[in-house]
């Protein structure tokens, strides 16, 4: 018979001793009703092991509450400092510029800071969405409250039912008495199972939404991708010399400078025409020197732009030597 040489259970206890389970286990139950003693013990049986079912799940809810608890605060105030210092640090950048800029220097790095605290802000709170720390530390809190009541309400009630009990042989109580604890219970797994539900409605809807997110980030990247190719895809020079003759020799010397110098620089045959192809996108300057009748001449293009997949047209215009 279960519980006659065991201590009276209270809700904080749970069962779980030493031993703490990691799942919510229904309590085992043995009664036997033949002899009056037997019908007695049998009936003090059935209030524990109901009182043994919702104290258990109270216990667990209780216990595993505090890890769900630990999280959500680390993760929520971690966000929190986060988001805050992505809007605080412009603001103090811009009021003490000399040390942030001796602290990090001069350029993008306080505009990558910001994205960095914003962006961690944000993985933060996905986190804790796809782990349910801060949803499943209230669902344990409103199931073991929950779980609570109800265990008070069957105590009341086992108490009035009981007072009826006017021996172990009046089958009508005992019978009210299984009643009741079948009812309180099968409440019990209920309410447990609610939420269970609850808990796997919550998951599903977050791998939902971060195969969502995934597949929204992927778009984004192979955009991205397929943006930044076409920007650097190369693009060609075609370059026009009005005068080529103004130049007595047969040959030109071309330097062709970027943004970030030169570039190129070699001889070719005298012609109206020069191309270059395969020129990364950007703004450039090509300079033409030859010889002319005795002196250097040289001739400079005003800066054009190589844009992507295109070709760029230029011209110029060689200086006419003494006399000519």
């Amino acid at each position: 018979m279960l519980g006659q040489s065991e201590k009276p259970l209270s809700p904080g206890d749970g069962g779980g001793g030493r031993d703490r389970p990691k799942n919510i286990h229904p309590a085992d139950l043995s009664l036997k009703w033949i002899t009056a003693e037997e019908r007695r013990a049998s009936i003090a049986g059935l209030k524990e092991y109901a009182e043994r079912e919702a104290a258990d799940a109270i216990a667990w809810y209780w216990r595993n509450k505090a890890g769900k608890s630990r999280a959500s605060k680390a993760v929520r105030w971690s966000a929190i400092l986060l988001t805050g210092l992505a809007g605080l640090f412009p603001i103090a950048k811009n009021a003490w510029p000399g040390f942030f800029d001796s602290l990090l220097g001069r350029g993008s790095a306080s505009d990558l800071l910001v994205s960095l605290f914003a962006g961690l802000a944000a993985t933060l709170v996905a986190l804790d969405r796809f782990g349910g720390f801060s949803t499943g530390w209230i669902r344990y809190v409103r199931t073991a409250t929950e779980l609570q009541r109800l265990l008070c309400e069957f105590r009341m009630d086992w108490a009035a039912l009981e007072s009826r009990l006017r021996s172990p042989d009046d089958q009508m109580a005992v019978e009210a008495l299984i009643a009741r604890v079948k009812e309180f219970v099968g409440t019990v797994r209920t309410t447990v199972s609610q939420e269970t539900q609850q808990w796997a409605a919550e998951f599903e809807s977050s791998l939902a939404q971060m195969e969502k997110d995934a597949q929204t980030q992927r778009a984004r990247l192979e955009e991205a991708e397929t943006r930044r190719r076409e920007q650097t895809r190369p693009g060609s020079i075609s370059l026009t010399i009005t005068n080529p003759d103004a130049a007595v020799a047969d040959a030109f010397t071309v330097t062709l400078r970027g943004e970030s110098g030169e570039v190129l620089r070699e001889t070719t045959a005298r012609s109206a025409h020069w191309s270059k192809l395969g020129v990364r996108p950007g703004h450039y300057v090509i300079r033409i020197e030859a010889n002319g009748s005795g002196r250097a001449l040289s001739a400079e293009t005003p800066a054009f732009e190589v844009v992507s997949g295109q070709i760029a047209a230029a011209s110029l215009t060689l200086p006419l030597a003494a006399g000519a």
